[in-house]
């Protein structure tokens, strides 16, 4: 079994590589092909995956494409996670949100929209190549905004779509250390979209816990320790939201600190981008040791970088070997990708949060085509989303609102139209002014033009 990584630069390529290679004995892959567009990164990210996967006993081929279709062309299972534009557009993308007076993250309001733009014709371009080149194909997308890029090809992809995004399953294991519990007894539930979803039920041997949970002080305060979330909240709630619900719940705080930080995290990330390029340029590649210990110092500074403008402190990380680093690094994306893998081949019935159609209406007032956050059961038969308590009607109501955002987004990428973009943004909680939409999308139609070629004035 051949599965292909389009974005083979990605972060996460390490550890998926690895995590296949622990499970090889039972999944049958015999070829794992990356394929970067960035060569200088897909050769950089391939040495340190051939070096982790040194004595893991893999038994499949790594292999370096040099085209798309050589990668896509029989795969069973094509992952894809592209940034297109690299760090330096999500830095532009953030910067203009930002001098707009919005909040600038890479997924939603503003910046979303525009890493959306830019994202769904280039992986409609590799759905279609799987549809033609590998026909029995799934394809799991990686790439950001992960439930709006998903939304948008499930009109379009010849083959079958599933989104994967690690922050739902972080919860869980919150959750399991909140309540000295093992989180492989915990029968949770999920619900929302991508990066706007909450842990609606948490049953334990059978018996409801969460109210018991949320009432409980000290389990209350361990859940939430260094998370954006506040035990308020929560308690607020009588529901655990995604840490990226904070954009939506402080709105004027998470805009206050990201203006007053000396740069976003983009544009942390395309500085810390350079000197990875710059230190790995430097190396032996033969040195397998030292290969990992630079790539585990740049995870490390990535990792703690993580939200730590909101946070307004760096992310706490255990104590790890450059090795762990590594493998930590992408364990959410690699973990998800191989249970949606091990699934679908029969290995035996997974469970993971995914983005996938509302078929049976898991959230009520949404539509069936709706593209949802929500855990599922993956067998050989298929991925089904599994139903829970339904969601407060001020949670669905913001549900609904940014349902609609992603439809018009969607269609405006699909459709190279500015009119759906700016009404994709004056739809959006976050932005909700006609003028300020206006103003938002032509400044990235102007900065982003090399990579919009859909947007041209004969199609408003």
């Amino acid at each position: 079994m051949k599965i292909a990584l389009i974005g083979g630069g990605s972060v996460r390529t390490p550890a998926l590589a690895y995590a296949l290679a622990g499970h090889w004995a039972h999944l049958p892959v015999t070829e794992l092909a990356l394929y970067d567009i960035d060569a200088r990164r897909q050769a950089m990210t391939g040495l340190v995956t051939a070096r982790l996967l040194e004595g893991a006993d893999a038994g499949f081929r790594l292999v370096m494409a040099d085209c798309p279709e050589a990668a896509i062309d029989g795969a069973r299972f094509v992952i894809v996670s592209v940034r297109v534009g690299g760090q330096q557009a999500r830095a532009l993308d953030e910067r203009i949100a930002l001098d707009h007076g919005c909040i600038g993250q890479e997924t939603t309001g503003p910046a979303g929209l525009a890493y959306a733009l830019r994202s769904i014709p280039v992986v409609q371009h590799y759905a279609g190549l799987a549809g033609r080149l590998a026909p029995q194909a799934w394809l799991i997308n990686f790439t950001n905004p992960a439930g709006l890029v998903s939304q948008a090809l499930g009109a379009v992809s010849p083959v079958p779509v599933v989104g994967v995004c690690d922050s739902p399953q972080v919860i869980a294991g919150q959750i399991a250390r909140a309540t000295n519990l093992p989180e492989v007894e915990l029968d949770w539930r999920y619900s929302g979209l991508n990066h706007l979803g909450w842990v609606t039920s948490v049953r334990y041997r059978g018996h409801e816990i969460l109210p018991a949970l949320i009432a409980d002080e000290a389990a209350l305060q361990r859940l939430v320790a260094g998370d954006l979330v506040p035990a308020g909240l929560v308690r607020h709630l009588g529901v655990v939201p995604n840490e990226y619900c904070y954009y939506y719940y402080y709105r004027e705080q998470a805009l206050q600190r990201q203006q007053a930080a000396a740069e976003s995290r983009g544009e942390f990330l395309a500085r810390l981008d350079e000197r990875l390029r710059a230190d790995m340029a430097r190396l032996d590649p033969a040195d397998g040791e030292d290969v990992l210990a630079c790539y585990g110092r740049y995870l490390q500074a990535r990792e703690e970088s993580y939200l730590a403008v909101e946070r307004q402190a760096p992310r706490s990380l255990p104590s790890q070997s450059h090795r762990q680093r590594i493998l930590s690094g992408g364990e959410g994306y690699a973990g998800t990708a191989f249970k949606v893998i091990a699934g679908l081949c029969g290995l035996g019935p997974q469970r993971a949060v995914l983005n996938v159609p509302n078929y049976g209406q898991i959230v009520p007032g949404l539509d069936d085509e709706d593209v949802i956050e929500t855990l599922c059961e993956i067998t050989d038969e298929g991925i089904q989303p599994l139903p829970g308590p339904p969601l407060a009607r001020e949670s669905l109501a913001l549900l609904q609102v940014v349902k609609s955002y992603e439809h018009l987004a969607a269609g405006a990428a699909l459709r190279g139209s500015r009119q759906l973009a700016v009404r994709a943004l004056v739809h959006h909680p976050l932005v909700a002014s006609l003028p300020l939409a206006e103003k938002l999308v032509d400044a990235y139609l102007v900065r982003h033009c090399d990579y919009l070629p859909r947007f041209v004035k004969a199609n408003p």
